[in-house]
């Protein structure tokens, strides 16, 4: 099965989502800087690999790729 755009993946939808939430709502204040690099990246890299999956040959290769970015979290 293939989605005409990854834009219409309902994962990365809420990938997204999350990683710009977190992004406007860290205080540079009141956080440590390691730790909130640690946040963006970990965000971008679960976006970056449904990505990755979604570029997939075969649907096991997708449901595999998804299955990576979830372990991710």
């Amino acid at each position: 099965m293939r989605f005409e755009s990854i834009e219409n993946l309902i994962v990365r939808q809420k990938a997204r989502t999350l990683t710009i939430e977190l992004m406007d709502g860290i205080d540079n204040d009141s956080i440590d800087p390691i730790i909130e690099k640690v946040l963006i990246e970990t965000t971008l890299s679960v976006m970056n690999t449904i990505a990755e999956a979604y570029e997939m040959a075969t649907r096991k290769d997708l449901v595999a790729g998804l299955w990576s970015a979830k372990q991710k979290t």
